[in-house]
């Protein structure tokens, strides 16, 4: 769904991708070199990637060990340079890449820098992306409680309260479409190296309010 979602926008945009060069591996893969070698003979301008689990590490050693980190350009979806993934890999792999997303653990915003904080001091970890939206989650039902105080038997008028919420969150401001979707900035992220050693997403540009459509 990203990778298509991808495609449609960017060729709605004007751009041009061959489809013949669109390559899709099973979910759960962990031998990635073929594709990588079938992504260097294509020769494009840039790869749009995205991989989830244990098929991260495999992509991304593949990618630096042949050479394509410094001649093709790497755009990554949000979960494949998600800091649950990048911490597992050396910095060389991955530092300089650029992905987008909802999420970015480097913003320079005091409920993100305040949940990074309490997360990294609780587990000794970068909090993910699932970790930020858990809390988010959890954000929304505890101000929904707030407001109903306590009284949700009403699931109609419940749900109603929540769309209503404006949220200031990990993710950033949040609010809910009519459909009951949430509105967000999106990133543009770029991986770096802290002063710990540890990598994290760094934020380069900002799209605001960017919803399902």
């Amino acid at each position: 769904e990203v990778c298509g979602g991808f495609v449609q926008t960017f060729t709605e945009a004007g751009g041009t991708v061959d489809p013949s060069q669109q390559l899709w591996n099973p979910l759960g893969s962990t031998d990635l070199g073929t594709y990588v070698t079938q992504l260097q003979g294509f020769a494009p301008d840039a790869v749009f990637a995205l991989e989830v689990g244990a098929s991260v590490a495999d992509f991304l050693g593949n990618w630096s060990d042949f050479g394509l980190k410094d001649q093709i350009p790497l755009i990554g979806g949000e979960v494949l340079m998600d800091v649950s993934n990048i911490r597992n890999v050396p910095p060389e792999q991955v530092v300089g890449l650029i992905s987008s997303g909802h999420w970015a653990e480097g913003l320079d915003a005091p409920a993100t820098q305040d949940f990074v904080a309490a997360f990294d001091e609780a587990t000794g970890n970068l909090p993910s992306y699932y970790a930020a939206a858990t809390w988010t989650a959890a954000q929304y039902i505890s101000e929904t409680l707030e407001v109903t105080e306590g009284d949700i038997s009403d699931r109609e008028a419940a749900l109603e309260v929540m769309k209503g919420l404006e949220l200031d969150t990990p993710f950033g401001p949040s609010v809910l479409d009519d459909y009951g979707n949430p509105i967000y900035d999106i990133y543009i992220r770029e991986v770096v190296e802290r002063d710990d050693g540890r990598v994290w997403n760094s934020v380069v540009d900002t799209f605001e309010d960017v919803d399902q459509f």
